[in-house]
């Protein structure tokens, strides 16, 4: 067709082609400019499936309006000059992009992080783009990917696109067709098939995070040079994708920070769940880490925005310096004061911005400090900016309650810290009725001035209210602070107080699950009389709140570490994983997993988790860097264990996890002579701390990860 016309379309030369269609550099001789056209190859002309999917993949394109994703400009028919028939060819014309393919760009050993930056970011930000347009992809692979002479990269061919709802969670039946046109029949492997998810190479319902699998492969590959699965065969090669856990990135090339391994790691997660949910998480994690990057060379950690400057800092997430500001939008809710003349009224103000922080805790698209560390602020008259800088967000949330009988009146403040200023506030006036409505709007004006996007039905999770009764509410707010303290006097009159809402509100699930998790941290603490008793009812009342529809998701929290405990380490990963989806941004569900994983063989992971956690909580992180030093001891990390334990101590100095774990990396590091402090402490938590005990108590599925840790632990003097 060279030198040919089409319509107005005159055909330079071919550029590429591909199982839809061939494409040609042309001259648009109406508008004089450069353009490339896509024609319908002629053994799929006539078949109106795939014609019908080539004219989707226009319709993808076209709805899409982004830098680094190909320019549509049309969708057109015509017939080729004489003599040649008249059977009329379809094209689409879109913008000629000028380059090489990343596939020609990868070299041997892989490119530079400054280099994989600059690419794999408008990558990111392109497919976040295109997901949150409903468009899934589903065949992107460095051939699909232009780099353009100045640098600037496209993504090409949306020919397997699919639609869907959700950025996320959204599935769609993958076709058979589809499926096998990625494969060839005599077994040769295509360049499709290496970028596969999991789920796709089984012909399985897909939705976006297949896309987020194929951007891990193809990291993997810009930064180490070779793709994370290989096969000689097409059978070969998606055996590997679905059961292989290929070598991190980070440990392929000593000059790669871990924490990039890290996040190519959770790309290439096998079950769609464990992966980014969405491409603007992953985009937002990457861009965290640039600028971290560029900010403090060899300085990088796994808490996102976080910059260290010593052992302590790294393993506790307390700084000598300020926290760098999260790319989502980051939002801290302090205590609200109370202006009531009654002071007994202070339960009421504290609670309503701890339901506030609840709800919001509830959205993927938010960077939320926790309310143990907004705690810390309580009837303290702060500063704005020093509070941004301390807990590295950009705005902060201040209020006060005024209550009176059955009226109430609350007024809310959204600050930005960089400015001191208020961007939002408003007063809203009422009686106890009429709480939730003022709670939901508070809530909502919150989320619109900070233009977060829901997902994932978060909407209706934030505003499914589980104790509608006043009175109860109000008792509710009486029992928190009481059933999870440290005196049994107090948490009987909590768990009474509890009860005493569960009988107002039959159908509530919350009073079960706060007063199970009383029943937990009571037999954790040593405060129980019968702690298999507490543990017992800790079990049923989760259950209870569960089969109530609780939408807080701390039951599935709680079910999880009782799940681990009992050694059933699926189900506790799975109960993890529902609490994480139900609570996006709290990090006792992000330190959960990570305890969980430290039990079941992802120890790298747990370490990624862990720092999350503990940049949530950046002021007083309680048990997080304990869950920090168990991963970086079973990575043989035994260094980074010992700061990580110091600093749990520091923080919490009885607790007992920390202490053995510190006894235990000191012997592994070689300083078994060191351990003498550790062993005091623990003699002094534990009096009758035994070996034998200790190892009944350790859930580990893999039982050489046990039987190390015994052996330094018996090498630090331990018995």
């Amino acid at each position: 067709m060279l030198g040919e016309s089409l319509g107005h379309y005159k055909i330079v030369r071919e550029l590429g082609k591909g199982g839809m269609g061939q494409v040609f550099a042309a001259e648009d001789t109406r508008l004089k400019r450069q353009v490339a056209l896509k024609i319908l190859l002629p053994e799929v002309a006539n078949d109106p499936d795939r014609r019908e999917r080539f004219q989707r993949e226009a319709e993808a394109v076209a709805a899409l309006d982004h830098p680094n994703i190909v320019t549509i400009y049309s969708i057109e028919t015509a017939t080729r000059e004489p003599p040649h028939d008249e059977e009329p060819i379809h094209f689409i014309t879109m913008q000629l992009v000028e380059g090489k393919t990343l596939g020609e760009l990868i070299p041997e050993r892989g490119l530079p992080l400054e280099r994989f930056f600059q690419m794999v970011l408008p990558l990111a930000d392109a497919l976040s783009a295109a997901h949150r347009k409903g468009i899934t992809h589903r065949d992107l692979k460095p051939n699909n990917i232009m780099v353009g002479e100045d640098g600037r990269v496209w993504i090409l061919d949306f020919g397997l696109a699919k639609f869907h709802q959700a950025e996320a969670g959204t599935q769609e039946s993958i076709s058979q067709e589809a499926h096998t046109e990625a494969l060839t029949r005599d077994g040769t492997v295509l360049g499709t098939v290496p970028y596969m998810s999991p789920e796709l190479a089984k012909g399985l319902a897909v939705d976006s995070r297949t896309d987020i699998f194929s951007l891990g492969v193809i990291f993997h590959e810009i930064l180490s040079g070779r793709r994370p699965f290989r096969g000689d065969t097409v059978a070969e090669l998606i055996s590997a994708i679905l059961r292989d856990t290929p070598e991190s990135v980070s440990e392929l090339s000593s000059e790669l920070p871990p924490r990039i391994g890290r996040i190519v790691r959770r790309c290439l997660e096998k079950a769609p769940d464990d992966r980014y949910q969405t491409a603007r998480d992953l985009h937002s994690d990457l861009k965290d880490l640039r600028q971290e990057s560029e900010t403090s060379p060899g300085a990088v950690t796994a808490a996102s925005g976080q910059r260290v400057s010593g052992s302590f800092d790294q393993a506790s997430g307390s700084r000598s310096g300020s926290l760098s500001i999260p790319t989502k939008p980051s939002l801290a809710v302090l205590p609200f004061v109370n202006l009531s003349d009654d002071p007994e009224q202070d339960y009421f103000a504290a609670g309503l911005s701890a339901d506030i922080n609840a709800d919001l805790v509830k959205i993927s698209g938010l960077f939320l400090i926790s309310q143990t560390t907004t705690q810390l602020y309580a009837n303290k008259t702060v500063n704005p900016q020093e509070v941004g800088g301390e807990l590295g967000v950009r705005h902060i949330v201040v209020g006060t309650v005024r209550k009176a009988g059955n009226k109430i009146r609350i007024t809310a403040q959204l600050v930005d810290t960089q400015t001191g200023e208020p961007i939002w506030a408003d007063r809203f006036d009422g009686n106890l009725d009429d709480l939730f409505a003022l709670q939901d709007e508070i809530t909502e004006q919150i989320v619109t001035a900070l233009d977060v996007e829901l997902v994932h039905g978060e909407g209706s999770r934030i505003t499914r209210r589980s104790i509608k009764n006043p009175k109860a509410r109000d008792l509710f707010y009486r029992a928190l602070p009481l059933a999870l303290g440290q005196k049994r006097e107090g948490i009987q009159e909590g768990r009474r107080l509890l009860a005493e809402a569960a009988q107002i509100e039959p159908d509530s699930p919350v009073p079960s699950v706060w007063t199970a998790w009383s029943h937990f941290f009571e037999a954790r603490s040593g405060l129980s009389h019968s702690p298999k008793e507490s543990l017992d009812s800790a079990v049923a009342l989760a259950d209870k709140s569960i089969e109530l529809g609780d939408p807080s998701g701390m039951a599935h929290m709680l079910k999880g570490a009782l799940h681990l405990m009992q050694h059933e380490h699926e189900k506790a990963l799975e109960a993890s994983e529902k609490a994480l989806t139900d609570r996006p941004s709290c990090p006792w569900a992000f330190a959960l997993k990570g305890h969980i994983y430290n039990y079941t063989g992802r120890p790298s992971e747990a370490i990624d988790l862990a720092r999350q956690a503990i940049r949530l909580t950046p002021l007083f992180p309680p048990l997080f860097p304990a869950v920090l030093a168990t991963g970086h001891y079973l990575c043989e990390q035994p260094e980074e264990a010992i700061d990580a334990a110091r600093g749990a101590i520091e923080l919490s100095p009885d607790n007992l996890e920390a202490h053995v774990m510190l006894a235990g990396a000191l012997a592994a590091a070689g300083h078994p002579d060191e351990a003498d402090s550790p062993l005091q402490e623990i003699r002094r938590i534990k009096k009758d701390f035994s070996l034998d005990g200790f190892a009944e108590s350790q859930p580990f599925r893999e039982p050489a990860d046990l039987d190390r840790m015994l052996a330094d632990l018996r090498a630090a003097g331990l018995s």
